[in-house]
C-alpha cells in the first residue's frame, strides 16, 4: 500500500500562542490518506477540523499558530518542515484546498480569471491565454452560468454560492493529487449542491485523486466518503470506514452525533442534541477524556486515566475507555446502550 499512500499524518499537534501560553487545537493527529480515498472529517464547530486542514498546508496564521510536533508526509516525503519556497512548489498544484469561507478567500481587488490564471500560469505549462480559457471551461464545469463573462468579474459582483463555485473551480485547476474541501458546499443550494457533490466525484474518480472532506452535513459525509475520521476537541475519537461508523458507532459522542441527524422514516417529537458544548483551548483537561463532561456513560476512570486508541478490527478504531478492557476490568459500565 505505500505505492498508494498520498498523505501521511503522524502524532501532529499544532495551535496557537494565546498571551505567552501555548494551546493545542489539534493533538495527537494520525491519518492516512490513499490515491483514491476520500477521508470524510466530522465534529462540531471547535473540534479543529479547519485547523488540522491549516496546519497541512502551512497556512496556520503568522506569529501566533504553529505546528509544535509530529510530522506530515505527501507521497512518501515529510512535507511539514519544507522551505515556503519548496512548498509553494507543491501546494495549489500537487495539494489544492477548497476554503470554507469564499467571502474572505479571493482577492478582491483582482478578477475571478486573473486569480485563476495566476495559479495555472505559475504551476502549468500553459501561457495566459490558455489558462484563461482553461479558466472559463472550469467555470462552466462548476455551474456558473455566462463563464466568459464571469471570468472578467470581481468577486464582490457575485454572490456566495458563485464565489464558493469559483474557489472550487481554482482548487481543481491544476489537477491535484490530494484536494482537502473544508465545508465546500456550505453556501449553495440543495440542487447546486447534488451538482458540485457530482462534480467532485466525477474529477475524483478520473484522476485517483485523494480527498479530504471536511463538513458538518453527516448526510454528505454518507454519500462521498469512504473513510470518516471524528473529531473532538482537538483529537479523533474513532476512524473507521463509512458504513461502519454509520451502521456500528462504538465512541458516545459518533452516537450522539449520528442520533441528532433529523429523520423522515420516525416520528420525532424533538430533535436530539448534545448536552453542553465544545470546551475552549484554556478549558482543556490535562488528563482522562475531554468529552467526559458531556457524555452520558462517563465514569470516574474518563477524568483520571488517560485514553489509548483501541482497535475494534484492522480498519476501526476508537479511543474510550468503554471498550480498553484494561479500564473495564477495574469497573465501570459493561456496554454502550
Amino acid at each position: 500500500m505505500k505505492d498508494k499512500e498520498l498523505l501521511k499524518v503522524k502524532d501532529l499537534c499544532a495551535g496557537f500562542e494565546i498571551n505567552g501560553k501555548r494551546y493545542n487545537a489539534i493533538s495527537n493527529i494520525n491519518l492516512t490518506i490513499n490515491k483514491g480515498e476520500v477521508m470524510g472529517i466530522v465534529g462540531e464547530s471547535g473540534s479543529g477540523k479547519s485547523v488540522l486542514s491549516m496546519s497541512i498546508m502551512r497556512l496556520l496564521p503568522d506569529k501566533i499558530g504553529e505546528i509544535h510536533s509530529g510530522e506530515v508526509h505527501f507521497k512518501q516525503n515529510r512535507i511539514d518542515n519544507l522551505s515556503m519556497n519548496d512548498f509553494n512548489k507543491i501546494r495549489g498544484n500537487e495539494l489544492a484546498m477548497i476554503f470554507q469561507e469564499p467571502m474572505t478567500s479571493l482577492n478582491p481587488v483582482f478578477t475571478i480569471g486573473n486569480q485563476m490564471v495566476e495559479m495555472m500560469v505559475n504551476h502549468l505549462d500553459v501561457n495566459k491565454s490558455q489558462a484563461k480559457e482553461r479558466a472559463i471551461t472550469l467555470l462552466k464545469q462548476v455551474g456558473i452560468p455566462r463563464a466568459d463573462e464571469v471570468v472578467n468579474s470581481y468577486p464582490h459582483q457575485l454572490s456566495g454560492g458563485m464565489r464558493q463555485r469559483v474557489m472550487i473551480a481554482m482548487a481543481i485547476s491544476c489537477s491535484p493529487e490530494l484536494l482537502i474541501a473544508d465545508e465546500p458546499t456550505t453556501a449553495l443550494d440543495v440542487t447546486v449542491q447534488a451538482q458540485i457533490l457530482e462534480l467532485l466525484k466525477f474529477i475524483q474518480q478520473d484522476n485517483d485523486m485523494g480527498i479530504i472532506f471536511i463538513s458538518h452535513d453527516l448526510g454528505v459525509i454518507s454519500e462521498v466518503c469512504d473513510n470518516v475520521a471524528v473529531m473532538y476537541a482537538g483529537e479523533i475519537v474513532e476512524r473507521a470506514r463509512v458504513e461502519d461508523i454509520f451502521n456500528e458507532p462504538k465512541h458516545p459522542y459518533t452516537r450522539l452525533l449520528i442520533n441528532a441527524i433529523p429523520r423522515l422514516d420516525i416520528k420525532q417529537e424533538r430533535l436530539e442534541t448534545i448536552e453542553g458544548t465544545v470546551p475552549g483551548l484554556d478549558e482543556l483537561p490535562e488528563v482522562g477524556c475531554k468529552f467526559a463532561n458531556r457524555c452520558p456513560h462517563a465514569m470516574p476512570a474518563c477524568t483520571q486515566q488517560n485514553l489509548r486508541t483501541i482497535h475494534i478490527n484492522e480498519t476501526h478504531r476508537v479511543s474510550c475507555h468503554l471498550f480498553d478492557e484494561t479500564v473495564m476490568a477495574e469497573g465501570g459500565p459493561t456496554h454502550v446502550e
